[in-house]
């Protein structure tokens, strides 16, 4: 079975993916580590039949150099990637509106990686 990992900004759209892949794969859809699976909102269609398993997730921001440019690729083996790429404008809106903070200072948080 093949992995399949939406990866992206919180709230540009990650979670919407993974459960459209989902079901075009008819594959079951989860968080992207195993204990989260139950609390993960893309949590669903366990029982699918389809040859991947699609995961979704945001990357952490990284405090140090890759040793090179496999390094992401090595750490998830066999798994295929797929990056959900929005406008930052529309994820701070976004992102903003649904944590309830005012727009300025959360532009700023998240360019902090907060």
């Amino acid at each position: 079975m093949t992995t399949v990992y939406v990866i992206g900004y919180p709230k540009s759209g990650t979670t919407w993916l993974a459960r459209l892949l989902g079901d075009v794969l008819d594959s079951p859809v989860g968080s992207t580590h195993l204990p989260g699976n139950a609390t993960a909102i893309a949590t669903e269609g366990q029982g699918r039949q389809g040859g991947h398993y699609v995961r979704q997730g945001h990357p952490l921001p990284v405090t140090r150099k890759p040793k090179n440019h496999l390094e992401l690729a090595y750490q998830l083996g066999d798994g295929r990637i797929v990056l959900m790429l929005r406008d930052p404008r529309d994820i701070c809106v976004s992102g903003a509106y649904h944590w309830g903070r005012p727009l300025k200072p959360y532009i700023h948080c998240a360019g902090r990686g907060e």
